[in-house]
């Protein structure tokens, strides 16, 4: 990590040299009901994401009484909290005071150890404390392999330079995070808009309120006048199942076969790597492989994700539906295979999905094909309407992945200039 001469003016250390204390905390007992849902923020590990910075708010709250008769500690804004049990080495900064339970510590530091600085060279050095951590079930750290952990620190100026470079990368990666989450509200609106109201022929969506004429009641509520509620069953030409043979979990490497995961199939789309390789070639069959365009669900996974679809798009060679992915395949006379991607994820849909699925309350929940085959959906009779939707939405979809896109971009940024910065091997200006 540090692997290269130590640069003019900074400090060969132990973390423990810039450290002045590190305090722990703990958890009120739970059977007493006054210690909890107080207005005193109750940190744990579960409040600590890989990308959180600062800590605003925490999803536990305890009561002054729960501070007094337990090992909580308070702890005052500003000060670095870390992770030591669990997720090792995630660290942020609390904005306002907020007591710790016993796997998180409060790290106070001298004064020529600036506390951002610090959250961004723990962010660094964690596949380090990652790798100290023991555990047989849990994994955590002791107080004394964190301070032992060596480190070059710059000088407090240098510090602070190098932390407003990464303050600004941060909040252009927060602000295009906004704006993806704004993008995906807009288009789930759009997506019922559309699929509810429909789109005339010059791209607008109808309105019910001024022209009632144009709807029709159904079985699915208001929906177009030359819309048709359909089984699904009507517009499949068939259900492709695939095999879900013993594979070693690894994914298939190049020229080998692999078979899908369920995880394949994604809500943000296809995940290729998502696969296992096949390594008896017996059973390789190829009337399984997935093809671009397929149109995929899965007929058993977790309560929320049973039933979920998605579009094939430029997969490897090589890969296989499992018995838990499916393969619809339409008849293309009478509705556009996107447009079906897009119906399928309607709420009506998940509910009817969620109504009919089997299986234990707890574990998977399976849907079977005839349950698939008897879906009741809406369905414009005209393709060229249905294709107009397609583009629309696929437009929304674009903007979103452009932002994605620019997000994966600051964080390899980002990642860069650590590795640069933190370590001295490219200097700031001061």
């Amino acid at each position: 990590m540090f692997n290269h001469p130590v640069p003019t003016g900074w400090v060969d250390c132990f973390l423990k040299d810039a450290i002045a204390r590190v305090v722990g905390g703990g958890t009120p007992s739970r059977t007493v009901p006054a210690y909890w849902n107080g207005d005193i923020s109750w940190a744990s590990v579960k409040d600590f994401k890989d990308e959180t910075q600062y800590l605003h708010n925490t999803e536990e709250y305890i009561s002054s009484l729960g501070l007094l008769n337990s090992a909580a500690n308070l702890i005052e804004a500003g000060v670095p909290l870390i992770c030591t049990r669990m997720a090792v080495g995630r660290a942020a900064i609390p904005t306002k005071p907020v007591a710790i339970n016993q796997d998180l510590k409060a790290v106070y530091t001298y004064n020529q150890l600036s506390n951002r600085y610090l959250l961004l060279l723990l962010n660094f050095i964690r596949p380090s404390l990652e790798s100290l951590s023991i555990g047989s079930t849990v994994k955590g750290i002791t107080i004394s392999q964190l301070l032992t952990i060596p480190v070059i620190l710059p000088p407090l100026l240098e510090q602070q330079k190098i932390a407003e470079i990464f303050d600004a990368i941060d909040k252009a990666i927060a602000l295009t995070d906004t704006h993806i989450t704004k993008l995906k509200k807009a288009k789930a609106g759009l997506l019922h808009d559309l699929l509810t109201r429909g789109i005339d022929e010059h791209g607008e969506l109808r309105d019910y309120t001024r022209n009632p004429e144009l709807f029709k009641r159904s079985a699915l509520g208001i929906i177009p006048k030359d819309w048709d509620i359909e089984l699904l069953n009507a517009i499949l030409s068939s259900i492709d199942a695939g095999k879900s043979p013993s594979c070693p979990d690894r994914p298939a490497m190049s020229g080998e076969w692999g078979v899908l995961k369920i995880s394949a199939v994604h809500p943000n789309g296809f995940k290729p790597e998502e696969n296992k390789a096949i390594i008896n070639s017996a059973y390789i069959k190829t009337e399984y492989q997935v093809n671009d365009g397929d149109l995929l669900i899965t007929r058993a996974n977790t309560y929320e994700l049973v039933g979920l679809v998605c579009l094939v798009e430029n997969p490897p060679p090589n890969l296989l539906l499992c018995d838990k992915t499916l393969r619809l395949k339409v008849i293309n006379q009478r509705v556009s295979k996107a447009f079906l991607y897009y119906i399928l994820q309607m709420p009506y849909l998940r509910l009817q999905i969620q109504n009919n699925a089997v299986g234990s309350s707890a574990g998977m929940k399976n849907i079977t094909q005839e349950i698939i085959k008897n879906f009741i959906v809406s369905i414009p009779k005209n393709l060229s309407e249905q294709e107009l939707i397609v583009t629309t939405l696929e437009k929304k979809k674009s903007q979103i992945l452009e932002k994605v896109k620019l997000r994966e971009k600051l964080k390899l940024l980002k990642k860069g200039l650590m590795s640069d910065l933190l370590t001295g091997r490219v200097r700031v200006k001061i």
